[in-house]
């Protein structure tokens, strides 16, 4: 593992732990609850071309406050079997609207790590990137505790993502 890739890693836990140390201070009570999500989706990576993904993956989200969470996320995009990507993203979430609510608006941005796979005329290409997005969503709720989730995102590596998720909240 690279110098560069300890350094962000250790720059992700820091901002974490601060969000946790500082939640107090937004004057709301800590939530304490964690959702599990599986995403399904497209992306678009633009090169010469654009170069069109199949989005898969999923992601856990813990509330550090009633509407602040934090949401680790792992997502696995499919060209063709010579173009692979595979993402590493913790992202930062704020809802708009209190958790009682059945529709649930929430922006949602994040930088991570980005590991691509291609297919050369030598054999496979491995690469190591930033990637970066943010973007705006919403869970419908489906049972109490049941929802899905369209999200749209603008960013750097892949340039559009649009997904949706199915989500459980524990």
């Amino acid at each position: 593992m690279s110098a560069k890739c300890i350094a962000a890693i250790l720059v992700h836990l820091f901002i974490l732990g601060l969000l946790l140390c500082l939640s107090p201070a937004f004057g709301e009570p800590l939530a304490g609850v964690m959702e599990l999500r599986g995403t399904v989706g497209y992306s678009n990576f633009l090169d010469e071309d654009p170069l069109h993904h199949l989005v898969t993956g999923g992601s856990v989200r813990f509330y550090v406050t009633n509407r602040i969470a934090v949401e680790p996320e792992l997502l696995f995009m499919y060209r063709s079997s010579q173009d692979l990507d595979f993402q590493l993203i913790p992202n930062v979430v704020f809802e708009f609207t209190k958790r009682e609510s059945r529709f649930q608006p929430y922006a949602i941005g994040g930088v991570g790590l980005q590991r691509h796979r291609e297919l050369t005329g030598i054999g496979y290409y491995w690469s190591n990137s930033w990637t970066a997005s943010g973007g705006i969503g919403t869970k419908i709720f489906l049972r109490d505790r049941l929802y899905v989730s369209p999200e749209f995102r603008l960013g750097l590596e892949p340039l559009v993502r649009i997904t949706a998720s199915v989500g459980y909240v524990f």
